[in-house]
């Protein structure tokens, strides 16, 4: 059996009576205590005090280090706790890429969890994905993140909006990368399924992820379901829906009734990362409406939605302005239209600095 599959059904349980009093090496130094139980998530210790009341303290694997004379990690978590260190170290000295490489072996066990190493490792790999551009790899990540307690989620997490209980720099679109990391953990999500396998459903559709099987009506009902159900996810889900429906519906009036939506949730929300979302979903949309009608208008109107986004939000959001730009280049490009995309990155780099 693969080692990390193993990992996904492992857990050791080292509770016994009268357990040995041990010491546990750390980044922080050294925890005097019970070794009772060893897991995915990492050793948790039982720490008795005199006159104070017993707690037990669950150190994740990254922050595990072996010191001489003290507790040794066994066997079957040696490779867990050496790889998810060195994915640590890289990306506390910014090494997003290499992090994600070590880290994406090990995200398949660590679905459903809660724990600080759960945290650590969909953290890296979303802020990895972020970055790279990839939606699929970051809503992967970030519906795994989703069954962190809000608050938790809030105060370890930059970028999650609590109330939405979504990632700002994860908006509901198809853009185009290399391969996925994160396809195998996808499933692993998909099998699950509610609010999060739906999601990651559709970051699957729009991304070229999976087998191309997916039904496109199905998808948007499974999702309208979903938005009906979970209480708590219930508004970033109406968002989501929204942007799906007016990006690949096949009815057209389905599609203009989302654009309303969108457009007066943009207005409503303005300054927002909500409205950057909408006026992205509503440019892609327009796009996408212009390839259906060969209709010059209709490009134009989804790219003077994302220029809004490239203008408004380079500084508050300069992920979101980046992929505003991508899309609106590559629509201007696709329909021979060159000296205007070319233009619109000359004006757009220069409004970022990024001209010599």
């Amino acid at each position: 059996m693969n080692f990390w599959a193993l990992m996904i059904v492992v857990c050791v349980s080292l509770m016994t009576a009268g357990a040995d009093v041990v010491l546990v090496g750390t980044v922080d130094g050294m925890i005097e205590g019970e070794v009772v139980e060893v897991s995915v998530d990492g050793v948790s210790v039982r720490i008795d005090r005199e006159g104070v009341p017993s707690r037990t303290r669950v150190v994740p694997w990254f922050a595990v280090r072996e010191a001489a004379g003290g507790w040794v990690v066994p066997g079957e978590f040696e490779e867990m706790a050496r790889v998810s260190a060195i994915g640590h170290a890289r990306r506390e000295r910014g090494d997003l890429s290499g992090c994600a490489d070590l880290y994406a072996g090990l995200a398949a066990g660590l679905v459903g969890s809660e724990s600080d190493m759960a945290i650590e490792v969909f953290g890296g790999l979303l802020d990895e994905a972020v970055v790279r551009g990839d939606f699929f790899d970051a809503a992967v990540a970030m519906v795994a993140l989703k069954s962190v307690p809000a608050m938790v989620l809030k105060s370890g997490v930059d970028g999650f909006d609590g109330r939405y209980r979504v990632h700002v720099g994860v908006p509901l679109l198809g853009v185009k990368v290399g391969g996925h990391r994160l396809e195998a953990v996808g499933e692993v999500i998909g099998e699950g399924g509610g609010s999060g396998g739906v999601l990651v459903r559709a970051f699957g559709f729009l991304n070229g992820a999976g087998d191309g099987s997916e039904d496109v009506r199905v998808l948007i009902e499974d999702m309208a379901t979903q938005q009906g159900m979970e209480v708590q996810d219930r508004q970033g889900l109406e968002l989501y829906l929204n942007m799906l429906i007016v990006q690949v519906h096949p009815d057209g009036e389905a599609r203009d009734d989302a654009r309303r939506w969108l457009g007066f949730r943009s207005a409503s929300k303005s300054g927002t990362w909500i409205d950057a979302w909408c006026r992205l979903a509503i440019g892609v949309s327009y796009i996408e409406e212009s390839d259906r009608t060969d209709n010059d208008e209709m490009l134009s109107r989804g790219v003077v939605e994302l220029v809004h986004v490239m203008v408004r939000f380079r500084e508050s959001h300069p992920e979101l302005a980046r992929v505003a730009r991508e899309i609106a280049v590559e629509g201007l490009s696709r329909d021979g239209r060159i000296d205007e995309a070319a233009e619109l990155v000359r004006s757009f780099d220069t409004m970022t600095g990024m001209t010599e």
